[in-house]
């Protein structure tokens, strides 16, 4: 995989690194089925939330069958930092909802 760029909802452009597709196929191998959908969860997102814990990374989530995928992105830096599949909407402040 090389390098990608996807547009978030706000219109930012969002890259995608080899090292970091690395580090999540590696680390959450449920994601590796999922590279075509990262495009949509940071396009169309189902919610938006700010981290607890880094003030830049925001959690998009997209519901997928019974579970979210759920891409972090640092805003700051514009890029992917990780994605993972989750049950439940991840903890933080209310950043965006789709209505």
């Amino acid at each position: 995989m090389v390098a990608s760029e996807f547009e978030d909802l706000h219109g930012r452009k969002i890259k995608l690194t080899a090292e970091r597709w690395t580090h999540i196929v590696l680390r959450h191998p449920e994601v590796s089925v999922h590279f075509n959908d990262i495009s949509s969860v940071l396009n169309d997102p189902d919610i938006i939330i700010r981290s607890r814990f880094e003030e830049n990374a925001r959690l998009y989530h997209k519901k997928y069958k019974d579970y979210y995928l759920v891409v972090v992105v640092d805003t700051f830096k514009k890029f992917v930092v990780t994605a993972y599949a989750s049950y439940h909407i991840k903890k933080g402040d209310l950043e965006w909802k789709k209505s």
